[in-house]
């Protein structure tokens, strides 16, 4: 028998990462999860160019229009946790065809729907199922590709969203109460009372839980999923928001909104895929994040020049700019989430990636409507020509069907009035987002660290009837023994494997 005595270097063998397994059945597999990621991106963004319609046909309210969008992104962020410990306790395939339901079920209800009430009954269920698949998306690529090859795996994935965001457009073609009431106050108060209730349970008391406190352990971790956030809080405000530009100011149709939203969005996809390859190829991603937040602070500073006049092609070369700095982003920061955690933390540092990005898109529809609707009152309260109509609280409660009224205005003071209205609210929410992109480009290149992404595929759940791909000899061999040696670092735990025996 072996003590620790009798060890010698002879006798050490330290595993190093194995290239992951590609075969056919991992190929079609992933081509399934790229799909339904395209059908969700498509079914999140569909609506950012008909809102005003949906508004009209449906005789609703803008506070409707904007939960039926707003429903879709609470619902995905409030049941990722959920959806991926039950993946643990049970299994992926599972939990993912359950999501798949759920979005179906979602998907005909909003079809049926001939009301605002039934509306948003379908988003809400439809965003349920579509959380729980791009959460699961990202923890089964965990599962089956190590964490160095997994680069070019997620860039396929971002540029099905980035696809999704540009067709969905096409396809589609404080605001109610003040702060000081109680039907804003009361609410407020009982989501941050429990928010604080659900952190306590899940780090004190439950076994199993929905959201791990060790992948938060390390600055690179917890500073690049605040950012994540930041990312998807600017780029959904700037994507429900420049629709209504394109539509006022350019005075175009849903389909062309849509259509010179196109830069911006399809060039997401490509600057994802290549940045992906290149960390991959590189074992690099901190370069890659701090030029896409310095590109997407520029973009964002630079739509602060959108006028009425402004040119076709000075909106189609910042549109350019801004979409390269989104895109090189999203895998950027995805590898900056996972760098840190340990083996097992990992698939959970994936769903919280998701999660935390979702969560940002949902605040930022919520923020910018906010900022957007006060903004417009101001200025119609401000204008000499609106001011004196004493419509200014009407018209920015319901800001999404005024985009039909003021296209049935012929040319004069009142619509000027109004367009400029509208110009001037769309800046105020341009300057926050960009504030918050800076600010993250900031955070971003201060506190995130260059950690080696050379890691060993250890997996609890894979193919069926495969060996693991991790380097270890079947369990249970007699002759064996492993000794696993934890070592403190950057990350929560680092395994070196040493085996000896005959």
């Amino acid at each position: 028998m072996n003590t620790i005595k009798d060890i010698d270097a002879n006798s050490l063998k330290i595993s190093t990462p194995k290239p992951s397994p590609i075969d056919a059945r991992f190929r079609l597999s992933f081509a399934l999860l790229c799909i339904i990621n395209l059908v969700c991106a498509i079914d999140a963004t569909i609506l950012a160019v008909v809102l005003p319609t949906i508004a009209t046909l449906l005789h609703g309210t803008a506070i409707q229009a904007f939960w039926t969008s707003t429903s879709f992104l609470l619902t995905s962020t409030i049941f990722i946790p959920t959806f991926i410990s039950l993946s643990h306790l049970i299994d992926r395939k599972s939990i993912l065809v359950a999501t798949l339901l759920l979005f179906t079920i979602g998907s005909i209800i909003c079809s049926l729907a001939n009301n605002f009430t039934v509306l948003l009954i379908g988003r809400s269920i439809q965003g349920i199922g579509g959380g729980g698949i791009t959460a699961l998306t990202n923890v089964i690529v965990s599962d089956l590709v190590s964490l160095k090859d997994r680069g070019k795996w997620w860039g396929y994935i971002a540029m099905m969203w980035c696809l999704g965001a540009a067709i969905g457009p096409l396809a589609g073609g404080g605001v109610m109460y003040p702060w000081s009431d109680y039907r804003t106050l009361l609410p407020f108060m009982i989501g941050i009372m429990g928010l604080l209730t659900f952190l306590e349970y899940s780090y004190i008391y439950a076994r199993h839980p929905l959201m791990r406190g060790s992948i938060f352990k390390t600055s690179t971790g917890t500073i690049n999923f605040i950012c994540t956030s930041i990312h998807g809080i600017v780029l959904w405000s700037l994507l429900y928001y420049m629709p209504l530009y394109y539509a006022i100011a350019q005075n175009l149709s849903p389909i062309m909104c849509g259509v010179v939203l196109l830069p911006f969005t399809l060039m997401m996809g490509p600057a994802s895929t290549v940045v992906s390859i290149a960390i991959a190829v590189t074992g690099r991603y901190r370069p890659s994040l701090w030029l896409g937040w310095t590109l997407t602070t520029i973009g964002t500073l630079l739509m602060l020049s959108f006028t009425p006049t402004t040119p076709f092609a000075t909106l189609i070369a910042i549109q350019l700019l801004g979409g390269l700095g989104f895109g090189i982003l999203y895998p950027a920061m995805s590898f900056a989430v996972q760098a840190p955690a340990s083996d097992f933390d990992i698939p959970f540092a994936a769903a919280m990636f998701t999660f935390f990005r979702t969560l940002g898109q949902a605040i930022g529809v919520a923020i910018s409507g906010n900022i957007f609707q006060q903004t417009l009152r101001k200025k119609i309260r401000s204008n000499p020509i609106l001011g004196p109509l004493g419509k200014a609280d009407e018209w920015s409660r319901d800001a999404s069907a005024l985009v039909g009224y003021i296209k049935s205005l012929s040319d004069g003071g009142v619509k000027r009035g109004l367009v400029k209205a509208y110009c001037d609210a769309l800046h105020m929410v341009i300057i926050v987002m960009c504030v918050l992109a800076g600010l993250a480009m900031v955070v971003s290149l201060v506190g995130t660290k260059e950690l080696s992404l050379e890691r060993r595929l250890n997996t609890e759940q894979g193919w069926k009837g495969k060996e693991s791909e991790n380097g270890d000899e079947e369990h249970g061999k007699k002759d064996r023994v492993e000794l696993e040696v934890s070592v403190s670092d950057e990350r929560s735990s680092k395994s070196l494997r040493c085996h000896w025996g005959k």
